[in-house]
């Protein structure tokens, strides 16, 4: 057997580049320019559509995030108008309690106010009454009722 040695394929190759119409390494650099002398067209095609796909990519990451931040945006608009619709109902409800539970005091008092001004005229007194929320009303009447002290410069300790 014949060894191979680096002479003898490189003495190969150029009989197969003779035989085929191949031109050497050296001849089709010197002659050609650019993308077309590593490989020909191919390369320059393949970067078109590698940036093609590079910016269909980015294009759709940002419509990915443009939608994603939309979508937070409402989220949060909804939940705050939630938490405020619920803070405004419970106000509302606090305040209606606390309007109608004054104005039951009100009502009471102006009946106990009637009834002050009925047993008033009688020269009877009234006893002490309860009154809603946990209030105790002492009312008396007297014969005569006066604003300010009395003629003598003293207030009167009645009995």
């Amino acid at each position: 057997m014949r060894e191979l040695t680096r002479s003898g394929c490189t003495l190969f190759a150029k009989n197969c580049a003779q035989r085929f119409d191949i031109k050497p390494l050296e001849e089709r650099i010197v002659k050609r320019s650019g993308c077309e002398a590593a490989g020909g067209g191919k390369p320059m095609k393949q970067k078109q559509k590698n940036i093609l796909l590079i910016a269909g990519m980015l294009l759709v990451l940002l419509v990915g995030i443009l939608a994603y931040s939309a979508y937070t945006q409402k989220q949060i608009y909804q939940e705050s108008t939630a938490n405020l619709l619920s803070t405004y109902g419970q106000s509302a409800k606090t305040f209606t309690m606390f309007a109608q539970r004054n104005w039951n005091i009100l009502n009471d008092w102006d009946s106990y106010l009637g009834t002050l001004a009925e047993l008033g005229e009688s020269g009877r007194s009234i006893s002490p009454k309860r009154l809603p929320g946990n209030t105790r009303t002492f009312t008396c009447s007297t014969s005569s009722a006066s604003s300010g002290p009395p003629p003598g410069g003293r207030a009167q300790q009645s009995t």
